[in-house]
Protein backbone atom coordinates (compact mmCIF):
# COMPACT_ATOMS: atom_id res chain seq x y z
CA UNK A 1 0.00 0.00 0.00
CA UNK A 2 1.19 3.78 -0.65
CA UNK A 3 2.52 5.02 2.28
CA UNK A 4 0.39 8.45 1.85
CA UNK A 5 -2.98 5.92 1.34
CA UNK A 6 -1.97 3.74 4.52
CA UNK A 7 -1.63 7.18 6.40
CA UNK A 8 -5.07 7.97 5.87
CA UNK A 9 -6.32 4.64 6.26
CA UNK A 10 -5.09 4.55 9.65
CA UNK A 11 -6.31 7.93 10.53
CA UNK A 12 -10.11 7.19 9.40
CA UNK A 13 -8.96 3.99 12.01
CA UNK A 14 -8.01 6.15 14.64
CA UNK A 15 -11.29 8.25 14.76
CA UNK A 16 -13.09 4.69 15.33
CA UNK A 17 -11.88 3.61 18.51
CA UNK A 18 -13.39 0.01 18.04
CA UNK A 19 -12.86 -0.17 14.21
CA UNK A 20 -8.64 0.25 15.01
CA UNK A 21 -8.82 -1.91 17.79
CA UNK A 22 -10.02 -4.98 15.73
CA UNK A 23 -7.75 -3.78 12.84
CA UNK A 24 -4.82 -4.21 15.39
CA UNK A 25 -6.19 -7.65 16.97
CA UNK A 26 -6.51 -8.92 13.44
CA UNK A 27 -2.92 -7.56 12.31
CA UNK A 28 -1.52 -9.04 14.96
CA UNK A 29 -3.26 -12.72 14.91
CA UNK A 30 -1.89 -12.38 11.26
CA UNK A 31 1.68 -11.95 12.06
CA UNK A 32 1.49 -14.56 15.06
CA UNK A 33 0.07 -17.42 13.01
CA UNK A 34 2.18 -16.46 9.79
CA UNK A 35 5.80 -17.03 11.59
CA UNK A 36 5.14 -21.08 12.53
CA UNK A 37 8.99 -21.31 13.23
CA UNK A 38 11.75 -18.81 14.37
CA UNK A 39 14.69 -20.12 12.67
CA UNK A 40 16.17 -16.50 11.47
CA UNK A 41 16.17 -13.00 12.45
CA UNK A 42 14.02 -11.96 9.46
CA UNK A 43 11.24 -14.93 11.50
CA UNK A 44 11.76 -13.49 14.86
CA UNK A 45 11.36 -9.28 13.36
CA UNK A 46 8.17 -10.76 11.53
CA UNK A 47 6.54 -12.73 14.03
CA UNK A 48 7.42 -9.26 16.94
CA UNK A 49 5.14 -7.81 14.72
CA UNK A 50 2.41 -8.46 16.29
CA UNK A 51 3.62 -7.07 19.64
CA UNK A 52 3.64 -3.22 17.88
CA UNK A 53 -0.49 -3.60 17.44
CA UNK A 54 -1.35 -4.64 20.83
CA UNK A 55 1.10 -1.91 21.96
CA UNK A 56 -0.55 0.66 19.25
CA UNK A 57 -3.89 -0.05 21.08
CA UNK A 58 -2.55 -0.36 24.34
CA UNK A 59 -2.92 -3.97 25.34
CA UNK A 60 -0.17 -4.88 26.95
CA UNK A 61 -0.52 -8.03 28.50
CA UNK A 62 -1.57 -8.97 24.70
CA UNK A 63 2.22 -7.79 23.74
CA UNK A 64 3.80 -9.48 26.68
CA UNK A 65 2.18 -12.60 25.60
CA UNK A 66 3.54 -12.03 21.88
CA UNK A 67 6.84 -12.44 23.33
CA UNK A 68 6.41 -15.06 25.75
CA UNK A 69 4.32 -16.91 22.84
CA UNK A 70 5.86 -20.54 22.70
CA UNK A 71 7.07 -22.28 19.22
CA UNK A 72 8.66 -25.49 18.39
CA UNK A 73 12.25 -25.31 17.61
CA UNK A 74 14.19 -28.66 16.70
CA UNK A 75 13.25 -30.71 19.89
CA UNK A 76 11.89 -27.70 22.06
CA UNK A 77 9.63 -24.98 22.44
CA UNK A 78 11.34 -21.68 22.67
CA UNK A 79 9.43 -18.29 23.71
CA UNK A 80 10.08 -15.67 21.16
CA UNK A 81 11.84 -13.34 23.54
CA UNK A 82 14.46 -16.28 23.87
CA UNK A 83 14.40 -16.51 20.24
CA UNK A 84 15.72 -13.25 19.90
CA UNK A 85 18.75 -13.68 22.47
CA UNK A 86 19.79 -16.98 20.68
CA UNK A 87 19.57 -14.72 17.50
CA UNK A 88 21.69 -12.15 18.89
CA UNK A 89 18.64 -9.77 18.44
CA UNK A 90 19.66 -8.23 22.25
CA UNK A 91 18.88 -4.91 22.40
CA UNK A 92 15.89 -5.15 19.84
CA UNK A 93 14.30 -7.43 22.49
CA UNK A 94 15.40 -5.23 26.17
CA UNK A 95 14.22 -2.22 24.61
CA UNK A 96 10.60 -3.80 23.49
CA UNK A 97 10.27 -5.27 27.26
CA UNK A 98 11.12 -1.99 28.72
CA UNK A 99 8.35 -0.14 26.68
CA UNK A 100 5.93 -2.31 28.09
CA UNK A 101 7.09 -4.87 31.33
CA UNK A 102 5.20 -2.50 34.24
CA UNK A 103 2.33 -1.82 32.02
CA UNK A 104 1.68 -5.45 32.42
CA UNK A 105 -0.73 -6.81 34.71
CA UNK A 106 0.85 -8.77 37.55
CA UNK A 107 1.14 -12.51 37.29
CA UNK A 108 3.05 -15.19 35.13
CA UNK A 109 3.82 -12.87 31.92
CA UNK A 110 5.30 -9.94 34.02
CA UNK A 111 7.24 -12.19 36.24
CA UNK A 112 8.58 -14.04 32.77
CA UNK A 113 9.09 -11.06 31.08
CA UNK A 114 11.40 -10.16 33.44
CA UNK A 115 12.80 -12.85 33.27
CA UNK A 116 13.71 -12.65 30.09
CA UNK A 117 14.72 -8.97 30.24
CA UNK A 118 17.57 -9.96 33.50
CA UNK A 119 18.70 -12.56 30.75
CA UNK A 120 19.48 -10.28 28.30
CA UNK A 121 21.10 -7.84 30.52
CA UNK A 122 23.26 -10.81 31.63
CA UNK A 123 24.07 -11.64 28.09
CA UNK A 124 24.93 -7.46 27.28
CA UNK A 125 26.95 -7.55 30.07
CA UNK A 126 24.78 -5.10 32.48
CA UNK A 127 24.74 -7.41 34.96
CA UNK A 128 23.67 -5.35 38.14
CA UNK A 129 20.45 -4.09 36.37
CA UNK A 130 20.25 -8.38 35.10
CA UNK A 131 20.09 -8.83 39.15
CA UNK A 132 17.40 -6.30 39.91
CA UNK A 133 15.45 -7.50 36.99
CA UNK A 134 15.93 -11.42 37.98
CA UNK A 135 15.11 -10.55 41.45
CA UNK A 136 11.82 -8.51 40.46
CA UNK A 137 11.04 -11.83 38.79
CA UNK A 138 11.49 -13.77 41.64
CA UNK A 139 9.27 -11.32 44.29
CA UNK A 140 6.39 -11.37 41.46
CA UNK A 141 6.78 -15.59 41.12
CA UNK A 142 6.67 -15.74 45.17
CA UNK A 143 3.67 -13.60 44.99
CA UNK A 144 1.69 -15.72 42.85
CA UNK A 145 2.88 -19.36 44.44
CA UNK A 146 1.28 -17.73 48.04
CA UNK A 147 -1.46 -17.30 46.07
CA UNK A 148 -1.92 -20.45 44.15
CA UNK A 149 -5.85 -20.64 44.62
CA UNK A 150 -5.84 -18.09 41.99
CA UNK A 151 -4.33 -19.46 38.82
CA UNK A 152 -4.94 -22.60 37.13
CA UNK A 153 -2.25 -25.90 37.97
CA UNK A 154 -0.45 -24.93 34.48
CA UNK A 155 0.33 -21.76 34.83
CA UNK A 156 1.51 -22.25 38.50
CA UNK A 157 4.07 -24.81 37.62
CA UNK A 158 5.52 -22.31 34.94
CA UNK A 159 5.62 -19.74 37.80
CA UNK A 160 7.28 -22.40 40.37
CA UNK A 161 9.91 -23.16 37.48
CA UNK A 162 10.40 -18.77 36.63
CA UNK A 163 11.07 -18.83 40.89
CA UNK A 164 14.06 -21.93 40.45
CA UNK A 165 15.21 -20.31 37.33
CA UNK A 166 15.47 -16.78 39.28
CA UNK A 167 18.37 -18.52 41.78
CA UNK A 168 19.95 -19.53 38.89
CA UNK A 169 20.18 -16.54 37.38
CA UNK A 170 21.55 -13.99 40.39
CA UNK A 171 24.13 -16.99 40.39
CA UNK A 172 25.14 -16.75 37.07
CA UNK A 173 25.69 -12.99 37.30
CA UNK A 174 27.75 -13.33 40.63
CA UNK A 175 29.85 -15.71 37.82
CA UNK A 176 30.14 -13.11 35.29
CA UNK A 177 31.00 -10.56 38.00
CA UNK A 178 34.00 -12.96 38.76
CA UNK A 179 32.31 -13.84 42.57
CA UNK A 180 32.90 -17.33 41.58
CA UNK A 181 32.83 -18.20 45.64
CA UNK A 182 29.15 -16.67 45.73
CA UNK A 183 27.81 -18.12 42.70
CA UNK A 184 29.44 -21.87 44.42
CA UNK A 185 27.21 -21.01 47.34
CA UNK A 186 24.04 -19.78 45.57
CA UNK A 187 24.32 -22.79 43.35
CA UNK A 188 25.04 -25.32 46.44
CA UNK A 189 22.24 -24.52 48.11
CA UNK A 190 20.00 -25.85 45.06
CA UNK A 191 20.16 -29.49 45.77
CA UNK A 192 16.50 -30.23 45.55
CA UNK A 193 16.97 -28.83 41.35
CA UNK A 194 18.44 -32.34 41.03
CA UNK A 195 16.85 -34.76 43.39
CA UNK A 196 13.36 -33.72 42.49
CA UNK A 197 12.18 -36.18 39.78
CA UNK A 198 9.62 -33.81 38.72
CA UNK A 199 12.15 -30.53 37.55
CA UNK A 200 12.53 -30.05 34.10
CA UNK A 201 15.50 -31.83 32.64
CA UNK A 202 17.29 -28.48 31.66
CA UNK A 203 17.42 -27.21 35.38
CA UNK A 204 19.00 -30.40 36.19
CA UNK A 205 21.65 -30.50 33.65
CA UNK A 206 22.17 -26.88 34.28
CA UNK A 207 22.69 -27.81 38.32
CA UNK A 208 25.49 -30.33 37.02
CA UNK A 209 27.29 -28.42 34.55
CA UNK A 210 27.61 -25.19 36.44
CA UNK A 211 28.77 -27.06 39.72
CA UNK A 212 31.08 -28.72 37.32
CA UNK A 213 32.68 -25.76 36.81
CA UNK A 214 32.46 -24.16 39.67
CA UNK A 215 34.19 -27.09 41.33
CA UNK A 216 37.13 -26.57 38.90
CA UNK A 217 37.30 -23.28 39.14
CA UNK A 218 37.42 -23.05 43.01
CA UNK A 219 38.75 -26.61 43.88
CA UNK A 220 40.15 -27.72 40.70
CA UNK A 221 42.23 -30.21 42.58
CA UNK A 222 40.44 -31.16 45.76
CA UNK A 223 37.41 -32.15 44.24
CA UNK A 224 38.44 -33.96 40.80
CA UNK A 225 35.89 -36.96 41.47
CA UNK A 226 32.99 -34.72 42.17
CA UNK A 227 33.83 -32.32 39.45
CA UNK A 228 34.05 -35.47 36.31
CA UNK A 229 30.99 -36.79 38.12
CA UNK A 230 28.81 -33.20 37.81
CA UNK A 231 30.09 -32.93 33.95
CA UNK A 232 29.14 -37.01 33.08
CA UNK A 233 25.87 -36.86 34.58
CA UNK A 234 25.50 -33.12 32.84
CA UNK A 235 26.34 -34.82 29.39
CA UNK A 236 22.95 -36.37 28.44
CA UNK A 237 20.78 -35.33 25.85
CA UNK A 238 16.72 -35.72 26.92
CA UNK A 239 14.12 -34.13 25.11
CA UNK A 240 12.69 -30.65 25.38
CA UNK A 241 16.10 -28.93 26.42
CA UNK A 242 15.93 -25.72 25.33
CA UNK A 243 18.46 -24.17 23.51
CA UNK A 244 20.12 -21.75 26.45
CA UNK A 245 20.86 -25.27 28.19
CA UNK A 246 21.95 -27.55 24.89
CA UNK A 247 24.58 -24.41 24.13
CA UNK A 248 25.85 -23.24 27.68
CA UNK A 249 26.28 -27.18 28.45
CA UNK A 250 29.23 -27.62 25.86
CA UNK A 251 30.72 -23.94 26.98
CA UNK A 252 31.06 -24.88 30.32
CA UNK A 253 32.20 -28.19 29.89
CA UNK A 254 34.41 -26.92 28.01
CA UNK A 255 36.20 -24.93 30.40
CA UNK A 256 35.99 -27.19 33.05
CA UNK A 257 37.64 -29.89 31.33
CA UNK A 258 40.17 -27.16 30.39
CA UNK A 259 40.75 -25.77 34.44
CA UNK A 260 41.32 -29.55 35.20
CA UNK A 261 43.72 -29.88 32.18
CA UNK A 262 41.97 -32.11 30.27
CA UNK A 263 42.54 -30.18 26.67
CA UNK A 264 41.93 -32.47 24.27
CA UNK A 265 37.94 -33.04 25.94
CA UNK A 266 38.07 -29.48 26.29
CA UNK A 267 38.27 -29.37 22.64
CA UNK A 268 35.82 -31.57 21.72
CA UNK A 269 32.89 -29.20 24.00
CA UNK A 270 34.08 -26.38 22.07
CA UNK A 271 33.89 -27.75 19.19
CA UNK A 272 30.40 -29.53 19.85
CA UNK A 273 29.08 -25.72 20.95
CA UNK A 274 30.08 -24.41 17.68
CA UNK A 275 27.90 -27.23 15.66
CA UNK A 276 25.48 -26.46 17.73
CA UNK A 277 25.76 -22.96 17.28
CA UNK A 278 26.19 -23.34 13.72
CA UNK A 279 22.75 -25.27 13.11
CA UNK A 280 20.58 -23.32 15.42
CA UNK A 281 21.81 -19.62 14.49
CA UNK A 282 22.99 -19.19 18.18
CA UNK A 283 25.72 -16.54 18.18
CA UNK A 284 26.60 -16.03 21.35
CA UNK A 285 27.40 -19.17 22.05
CA UNK A 286 29.52 -19.70 18.62
CA UNK A 287 31.46 -16.90 19.57
CA UNK A 288 32.45 -17.92 23.29
CA UNK A 289 33.59 -21.25 21.88
CA UNK A 290 35.94 -19.34 19.80
CA UNK A 291 37.20 -17.81 23.07
CA UNK A 292 37.55 -20.97 24.13
CA UNK A 293 39.59 -22.92 21.44
CA UNK A 294 41.47 -19.68 21.31
CA UNK A 295 42.56 -19.95 24.96
CA UNK A 296 43.31 -24.08 24.21
CA UNK A 297 45.39 -23.06 21.43
CA UNK A 298 47.46 -20.65 23.49
CA UNK A 299 47.76 -23.44 26.31
CA UNK A 300 49.03 -25.69 23.08
CA UNK A 301 51.38 -22.67 22.41
CA UNK A 302 49.73 -22.89 18.65
CA UNK A 303 49.28 -18.57 18.35
CA UNK A 304 48.73 -19.25 14.83
CA UNK A 305 45.42 -20.92 15.11
CA UNK A 306 44.46 -19.09 18.53
CA UNK A 307 44.79 -15.30 17.40
CA UNK A 308 42.13 -16.19 14.13
CA UNK A 309 40.05 -17.14 16.63
CA UNK A 310 39.89 -14.54 19.55
CA UNK A 311 39.62 -12.27 16.62
CA UNK A 312 36.60 -13.57 15.11
CA UNK A 313 35.13 -14.12 18.21
CA UNK A 314 35.84 -10.35 19.26
CA UNK A 315 33.76 -9.63 15.85
CA UNK A 316 31.09 -11.22 16.95
CA UNK A 317 30.42 -10.32 20.17
CA UNK A 318 30.98 -6.23 19.36
CA UNK A 319 28.12 -7.11 16.63
CA UNK A 320 25.46 -8.00 19.10
CA UNK A 321 27.02 -5.91 22.00
CA UNK A 322 27.66 -8.51 24.30
CA UNK A 323 30.01 -6.53 26.45
CA UNK A 324 31.27 -9.52 29.61
CA UNK A 325 31.89 -11.78 27.41
CA UNK A 326 33.22 -9.33 24.80
CA UNK A 327 35.73 -8.38 27.77
CA UNK A 328 36.39 -11.89 28.24
CA UNK A 329 37.36 -12.29 24.48
CA UNK A 330 39.99 -9.49 25.10
CA UNK A 331 41.22 -10.97 28.04
CA UNK A 332 42.22 -13.83 26.00
CA UNK A 333 43.26 -11.87 23.44
CA UNK A 334 45.68 -10.30 25.19
CA UNK A 335 46.86 -13.34 26.97
CA UNK A 336 47.85 -14.84 24.05
CA UNK A 337 49.68 -11.57 22.36
CA UNK A 338 51.67 -11.19 25.91
CA UNK A 339 53.10 -14.89 25.33
CA UNK A 340 53.82 -14.60 21.66
CA UNK A 341 55.92 -11.37 22.75
CA UNK A 342 53.49 -8.62 21.34
CA UNK A 343 53.83 -6.28 23.90
CA UNK A 344 52.12 -3.06 21.70
CA UNK A 345 48.88 -5.95 20.96
CA UNK A 346 48.98 -7.06 24.04
CA UNK A 347 48.60 -4.11 25.57
CA UNK A 348 45.80 -2.70 23.82
CA UNK A 349 43.95 -5.89 24.03
CA UNK A 350 44.14 -5.68 28.27
CA UNK A 351 42.96 -1.67 27.82
CA UNK A 352 39.83 -2.90 26.14
CA UNK A 353 38.97 -5.88 28.50
CA UNK A 354 39.70 -3.39 31.85
CA UNK A 355 37.90 -0.57 30.22
CA UNK A 356 34.52 -3.04 29.24
CA UNK A 357 35.01 -4.62 32.90
CA UNK A 358 34.87 -0.94 34.64
CA UNK A 359 32.13 -0.39 32.59
CA UNK A 360 30.40 -3.39 34.19
CA UNK A 361 31.96 -2.85 37.38
CA UNK A 362 33.31 -6.26 38.06
CA UNK A 363 36.32 -5.57 40.32
CA UNK A 364 37.03 -9.28 40.26
CA UNK A 365 36.99 -9.16 36.74
CA UNK A 366 39.72 -6.45 36.99
CA UNK A 367 41.40 -7.47 39.56
CA UNK A 368 42.22 -10.86 37.31
CA UNK A 369 43.18 -8.51 34.62
CA UNK A 370 45.46 -6.93 36.33
CA UNK A 371 46.91 -9.80 38.08
CA UNK A 372 47.77 -11.30 34.45
CA UNK A 373 49.21 -8.30 32.99
CA UNK A 374 53.08 -8.06 32.81
CA UNK A 375 54.53 -4.37 32.94
CA UNK A 376 57.86 -3.49 31.75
Amino acid sequence: MHPVIREMAIDRLRQNKEDLEQANRKAAEFWTDSVEIVTTQEDATRALEAYYHYVEIENFDRAAQVINYPRFYIDYTELLGISFYRLGLLSQIVLSIEFIVDKVSFGYDRSRLYNILGDSYWMTGNIHKSIKCTLKSQDIANNVIQNANIVSAQELSKIKNLYLTSFYNVGFCELALGNYERSLEIFKSLPETYQDPNCPPEYKIGYCFILSYLYSKVFPSKYKIEILEFAKESYVNPQSVDSWCIGYRYLFLGLTYKNIAEIEKAFEMFSDAIKFADRSNYTQVKAKALTGLGELYRIQGDYAKAIPLHQESIDLLDKIRAKCDLAEAYFQCALTYQEMGETENSQENFDKALKLFREIEAPRQIERVQSARKTD
